[in-house]
């Protein structure tokens, strides 16, 4: 009897459980929940895809009730009645936008009210049924829908142009018959360019580069220079202007050899390696370039006739020719001398003469140097009673360190 009166007890209790847990979730869902609810009727003309009862409503983007049933119209087959509650603060008016709006990929829809104007009257029951809004023709155009309308324009657009675009494909096909055919000689061409922009399979420059170094390692101090020099650019034929290296003939033929070049023209690295040397050599502050705008005491100007390579039958030499001359501020010529180095090369190419130009230039600015101090140092001064602007009593011909035996002498003013 004890056991039979514990099952009794335990029987009712489980019951008293799902009574009262039945009658807490029916208090949540009328009278009793956190807040009331306003019920209300809309009336679509179009298809709700996407609606059920549950989905959402959102009030302005924020949930604010959901579906409670959906119905069609037995006098209107084409209206669907889709009953919603939402909170009963929710500011729902005669003028409040209603439409459908897809929720993500789930294909899943929700009820859309935007609120209207502050002025607008509240909805209010009749006869006791909800009040009822109206929805929009468009109300539940989705994206489904407006996938389909765009499919649907663009299969028109291209049933209107399917002979344009059958020619489109043909020219299409033809061109790519045409590149197939001549494969080869696309492939030259692209060598060909390539090879015009310096660059291998590899993507590394096949033309060499070279640059004119600047002579060093001078004998002896420099004394501290009372003047100004001034470095003038070379003067040179047009053929020596370029960065190119040149090859002549005996018979004057002039070309460009293509498998090395200089990293500037001639004129300006000769003007560059010519400052440099000075100033290696303890002139730093006496030494200037062309474009540089001072009152110099003297220029240094050069007359350059070969800086390339000359061929003779078949011997090549890399071979340098200028004349320098000392020109004092009056434009008096006041020391003159040739510098020229003559070397043979195995072939009249770039890639060997560039170092041996290189070389000799670099010789030939340990002589360059000290020659025209020399001759800036013996330069007739004022304070000795020659006169400068005249230049009668300068005497260009009789000092034999001024003019060595290889030097051009000026004419007599």
């Amino acid at each position: 009897m004890e056991t039979r009166a514990r099952y009794i007890l335990i029987g009712t209790f489980m019951l008293a459980a799902i009574v009262a847990v039945f009658a807490f979730v029916f208090w949540l869902e009328n009278e009793g929940g956190f807040s009331k609810k306003s019920e209300y009727d809309i009336r679509f003309s179009s298809p709700v895809s996407g609606l059920y009862a549950g989905s959402p409503v959102l009030f302005n983007g924020i949930r604010a009730g959901e579906v409670t049933s959906l119905a069609l119209d037995p006098k209107r087959p084409e209206r669907v009645i889709v009953s919603i509650a939402v909170e009963e603060n929710v500011p729902v008016r005669k003028d409040t936008k209603i439409g459908v709006a897809a929720q993500g990929l789930t294909g899943s829809s929700a009820v859309t009210l935007i609120g209207g104007s502050e002025d607008a009257p509240a909805l209010e029951a009749k006869n006791g049924k909800p009040p009822v809004l109206i929805a929009p023709p468009d109300a539940s155009y989705d994206l489904v829908q407006a996938a389909q309308g765009v499919l649907s324009k663009t299969d028109a657009i291209l049933t209107e142009n399917r002979k344009s675009l059958h020619t489109l494909l043909t020219n299409f096909e033809n061109f790519s018959q045409t590149l197939s055919d001549n494969s080869s000689k696309l492939e030259d061409m692209i060598a060909g360019i390539s090879d015009f922009v310096g660059a291998g399979d590899d993507g590394a420059p096949k033309v060499k580069v070279y640059e004119l170094a600047a002579a060093s390692g001078f004998e002896g101090e420099a004394e501290e220079p009372d003047w100004q020099l001034l470095v003038s650019d070379p003067m040179a034929q047009l053929s020596m202007t370029s960065e190119s290296i040149s090859n002549v003939t005996a018979d004057g033929e002039t070309t460009t050899l293509s498998d090395a070049q200089w990293t500037d023209s001639i004129p300006s690295l000769i003007n560059e390696a010519m400052i440099k040397s000075f100033e290696n050599a303890g002139y730093l502050g006496a030494v200037s370039r062309s474009t540089d705008i001072f009152d110099a005491d003297y220029r240094l100007e050069t007359d350059l006739h070969r800086f390339d390579v000359v061929t003779e039958g078949d011997k090549s030499m890399a071979t340098i020719d200028f004349v320098a001359k000392v020109v004092d501020q009056n434009g008096e010529i006041i020391g003159a001398k040739e510098f020229k180095r003559s070397t043979p090369i195995s072939a009249p190419e770039a890639k060997l003469a560039a170092p041996v130009l290189n070389e000799e230039f670099t010789e030939i600015q340990k002589e360059l140097v000290p020659w025209t101090i020399e001759v800036i140092a013996n330069a007739p001064k004022p304070d000795d009673g020659a006169s400068m602007e005249g230049g009668d009593d300068l005497d260009m011909g009789g000092d034999e360190d001024l003019a060595p035996p290889q030097d051009v002498a000026p004419p007599a003013p």
